[in-house]
């Protein structure tokens, strides 16, 4: 009787755990997929935006249960980047129309999806002429051909997108004639009056083109831009008050921060740490030295001040991809992030997310999942302590959305391992330069869609 009584208790005991914290594997039999991005709506739900190269389109799902429902993009429209506002997806990447590409930027009402039909309105940039630029360059036009990384702010009633884009210097007389490629950064906002529906602000066409702007995020006050510098492949940041606008600098720009201790390997991420922190991640590469960097900064007044600073090295041969997001988790305060790269511990190549405990940021070790034959692209924050990642099964290709609750219970779906780390204390310089704005031009429409339902199935809880 004895012995039944703590079998009926284990079995009770292991029912709430189970409950406390759960893995999700889903997997999209009819979805092919080169790349996606996934972001959390609310109540357990998340949109998943992929794309094969051929057929794009957006699928909401409860991460509760099986049914999806999806709609197919305009088979020109491309997305790079989208964020959610309370209801409203906004949405950053361009048109590709043969050869060249046009910048967009797009929302809908989610609430659409799920009554079956509803609206895209959409926003595409045109040729600018730079006669009208405080820079004054009466030969040459802008174009702005692809919205890169997008990050929203309130202003008032509406939704500001502070956004990262590509754009091309081009001959005016001939536009295929493309004499420089830049990224630069500015703001819109979907204001919805039936004349001109899209506000849009002076855009930084980076005229001399020294940094490669990489990410964007929105603090309490503030908008910080992190870029790799294209002379020594440093890490570079600025910060502008975050307003409508925030662009309109000039003739100089607010300081430009940048680290000498690394060189930066293809992207540095950037993610709101809550009030006006942020906390920065990226690859770096050196002959003798590779890893992944982190840095805690706080940007809330005056200069910014460094407060942690961490490395995580993988080895002198190690292969490194993408940073590809960064996200913080308030609740647990911790800091995670998705790259690719070499293990140092399985010696194995692949798609990592990494966890920091931002309390304990220096604790030496840290964990890193992942999961064999899977790709990761995207990842953000879910529920109130877990993560949802976006991604594909290898070599199927077909569209995998993974879950994890870190609340209670083990990941039964992933591979866990824990990787060294070492507490380091660069200092940052600054300097300035001038600074080039424009008022693209613009031309704004909208598009009707209907959804349908998307298969959708578990393969790991």
């Amino acid at each position: 009787m004895k012995n039944k009584s703590l079998i009926i208790v284990f079995i009770m005991l292991a029912g709430a755990f189970s409950a406390i914290g759960q893995s999700h594997l889903w997997e999209f039999p009819t979805c092919p997929t080169v790349t996606s991005i996934v972001r959390e709506w609310k109540n357990g739900k998340y949109l998943v935006y992929s794309s094969d190269g051929i057929t794009q389109k957006v699928t909401l799902h409860d991460n509760a249960s099986s049914p999806a429902v999806s709609v197919n993009l305009p088979s020109l429209v491309y997305i790079n980047d989208f964020r959610i506002a309370n209801d409203t997806v906004f949405a950053g990447g361009y048109l590709n129309n043969a050869s060249s590409r046009v910048g967009l930027l797009a929302c809908f009402d989610i609430n659409d999806m799920i009554i079956g039909s509803g609206t895209f309105q959409w926003m595409t940039f045109t040729n600018t002429n730079l006669s009208i630029s405080n820079c004054e360059i009466a030969d040459y036009d802008v174009l702005i051909t692809e919205v890169n990384r997008i990050s929203l702010f309130k202003d008032g009633p509406l939704t500001r997108i502070a956004f990262l884009a590509n754009n091309n210097i081009v001959d005016h007389g001939n536009p295929s004639i493309v004499y420089l490629q830049r990224v630069g950064y500015g703001d819109a906002a979907f204001i919805g009056a039936p004349v001109t529906p899209w506000e849009l602000n002076q855009y930084h066409y980076n005229k001399d083109g020294v940094e490669e702007y990489t990410d964007i995020a929105c603090t309490e006050n503030r908008i910080v831009i992190t870029a790799k510098d294209k002379d020594y492949n440093w890490f570079h940041f600025m910060v502008f008050n975050r307003t409508a606008n925030f662009a309109n600098y000039s003739p100089l720009s607010p300081p430009i921060y940048y680290f000498t201790d690394h060189t930066v390997a293809e992207q540095v991420m950037v993610a709101d740490c809550g009030g006006d922190k942020v906390a920065v991640t990226y690859n770096f590469s050196e002959p003798a030295n590779r890893g992944i960097a982190v840095k805690y900064l706080n940007v809330g007044s005056g200069a910014p001040v460094l407060l942690n600073s961490l490395d995580i090295p993988l080895g002198s041969s190690a292969y490194l991809g993408t940073m590809r997001d960064t996200r913080y988790c308030q609740s647990s305060n911790c800091l995670r992030f998705l790259t690719d790269a070499y293990n140092p511990i399985t010696s194995v190549w692949g798609h990592h997310i990494y966890t920091i405990d931002m309390s304990n940021i220096y604790a030496g070790i840290y964990e890193a999942i992942f999961i064999i034959d899977k790709e990761f692209h995207s990842l953000d924050n879910f529920l109130s302590n877990g993560i949802v990642t976006s991604g594909l099964a290898v070599p199927y290709g077909y569209l995998n959305v993974y879950y994890h609750d870190y609340s209670g219970a083990p990941d039964v779906c992933c591979k866990t391992v824990m990787v060294p780390g070492i507490s380091s204390s660069p200092a940052y310089r600054t300097f300035g330069r001038h600074h080039c704005i424009i008022e693209p031009d613009k031309f704004s429409n909208s598009i009707f869609f209907n959804t349908y339902g998307e298969d959708v199935g578990i393969e790991c809880e």
